[in-house]
Formats: C-alpha cells, sequence, structure tokens
C-alpha cells in the first residue's frame, strides 16, 4: 500500500495552483507518464463543489494503463479530492489542498496526498519499486507547469 503526504510552498496564487489541478485535461501535456485525459461526466452538487468522473492513461515503455476517477473540486476550500471509480486499484484515494502562505497572495502551500493499492501484486511490487521517485517526479512537473504559468 503506497502512500504519500507531501507539502510545497510555490511561488503563485492559491486560485492558480488550484485550476493547474483540477484542468486535468492539460496533464499529457506536462505530466510524466501520462498519455492521455478524458472527460467522461461534469456536474456540480447542491454545495458548488464541480464534480468530474475523467479517465487518464498513464504508460510507461510497453505499460499501458487506464483509470477512471471522481473528481471532485470545492472552490471555496481550494480541496480537490480523487478516488477511484475503475481500473487497476482496489483503492485509489487522494487529495490536493491549497492554502496562502501568511496572507501572501503570491505563495501557496500545496498539500498533496495519495493512497492506494493495485488490484495485481505484480504492478503492485513493480510500482514499490520506483513509487518515491515518480511520486517526486510527478510534483516536481505540477510545481514546474505552476512557475511557468504563473511567472
Amino acid at each position: 500500500m503506497p502512500c504519500i503526504k507531501q507539502n510545497k510552498i510555490c511561488v503563485a496564487s492559491v486560485e492558480s495552483a488550484y485550476e493547474l489541478v483540477k484542468n486535468f485535461k492539460d496533464y499529457p501535456n506536462f505530466l510524466p507518464w501520462c498519455s492521455g485525459a478524458r472527460l467522461r461526466e461534469s456536474s456540480t452538487d447542491n454545495a458548488g463543489q464541480d464534480i468530474f468522473i475523467a479517465d487518464l492513461i498513464i504508460s510507461y515503455k510497453i505499460f499501458s494503463e487506464s483509470f477512471t476517477t471522481k473528481v471532485t473540486c470545492n472552490p471555496t476550500t481550494r480541496h480537490i479530492q480523487i478516488e477511484n471509480v475503475k481500473g487497476p486499484f482496489k483503492y485509489l484515494k487522494s487529495y490536493w489542498q491549497f492554502t496562502p502562505v501568511d496572507n501572501d497572495i503570491n505563495k501557496v502551500n500545496i498539500e498533496f496526498m495519495i493512497d492506494f493499492e493495485f488490484k495485481s501484486g505484480i504492478f503492485q511490487t513493480i510500482i514499490g519499486l520506483f513509487f518515491s521517485e515518480a511520486m517526486n517526479r510527478m510534483i516536481n512537473a505540477f510545481e514546474t507547469e505552476l512557475q511557468k504559468q504563473y511567472i
């Protein structure tokens, strides 16, 4: 059961960081191993949260796997929650939280957590070998893209 939680402080607004993560359709343009993204459904609940059912395709060398997630975006709290719907996972839970740093509109604390387990023990073993490195590369890709867009 790989699980990782990270905090990063970036030079950017809370809004720009939140929008970057929310706009999953752009992930193939900057996220390592993400070769495709597709919106299946979109709605807004009674609390004003945007809810998406989305597919991501992750590819690495000869491996390619798609999975479907439910993404709940709360524009008031700047919280994004991701849950598994369909794919190779027994479970997948993840979230992003964006908060200002010391009331500075140009600094954001980004908290990221992901916890998952594959249905296949083989996939679980393989991902365990490079999970930390892969997550660090992913977080760094978001940070780099945020800096490109913000500066």
